[in-house]
């Protein structure tokens, strides 16, 4: 084999790599799509998470104000 076979011959694998690692992409996101955790629920969890503990800070907050007062 010369270098022009050695070359042809790595794209090739390099190519089977890159769609097989694709596939295991696309099929984690099916996976995770069904399970409802793909990543905008992710995002609004962590969003309604966020809120909760604002509004708990907040309420902490005017219930040190009220003890101080």
């Amino acid at each position: 084999m010369n270098d022009m076979d050695n070359i042809l011959v790595m794209q090739t694998i390099l190519l089977i790599v890159l769609v097989f690692l694709c596939y295991l992409l696309v099929d984690l996101k099916e996976e995770a799509k069904a399970e409802g955790k793909w990543l905008s629920g992710l995002i609004l969890d962590n969003r309604a998470r966020l809120m909760r503990v604002e509004n708990r800070l907040d309420e902490q907050k005017e219930v040190s104000t009220n003890r101080e007062s």
